[in-house]
């Protein structure tokens, strides 16, 4: 983002009950990177019109790091 001049450094990631927070949930799409999220995403979005992806990336909970 930074090479197209978009700062997005006050952006994090947020929990799933942060999301369950959220009034109206107003997003299109819900990126998750690890495979134990994915029952989680798709049970917090079956009743939207939002997208799921999983792209997986090594678990930083998982051996040591």
């Amino acid at each position: 983002m930074e090479e197209i001049g978009i700062d997005i450094h006050a952006h994090g990631p947020i929990t799933f009950e942060e999301l369950e927070d959220l009034e109206g949930l107003n997003f299109d799409l819900n990126h998750h990177a690890l495979a134990r999220s994915s029952s989680q995403a798709i049970e917090l979005t079956r009743t939207l019109a939002a997208d799921v992806e999983y792209w997986p990336t090594a678990d930083p909970d998982c051996c040591g790091g």
